[in-house]
């Protein structure tokens, strides 16, 4: 918008309100670019949350280990999924 056009905050508000029922009715993808980002494993706090020497890939592929104490964050991301 250039000179004339006011902006306020009402039209900012609307978009988003727009794209929040959209994604609410569509679904919503969001893409991340980890160009140059280095992802290591930290083995030290995989140790300390589930017991014992576990692997990103016994966590995120086999899904071999579980975490009883993330049972109440992972219950909440689940009821906010489901819109509940």
């Amino acid at each position: 918008m250039g000179e004339g056009h006011p902006r306020n905050s009402s039209t900012t508000a609307n978009i988003s309100a727009d794209i929040i029922a959209y994604s609410r009715a569509k679904g919503l993808h969001a893409g991340i670019s980890l160009d140059g980002a280095v992802v290591a494993t930290r083995d030290a706090l995989n140790h300390a949350d589930y017991g014992k020497e576990v692997t990103p890939t016994d966590i995120l592929i086999k899904r071999t280990v579980k975490n009883p104490q993330a049972a109440g964050l992972i219950d909440a991301v689940a009821k906010v999924a489901r819109g509940k």
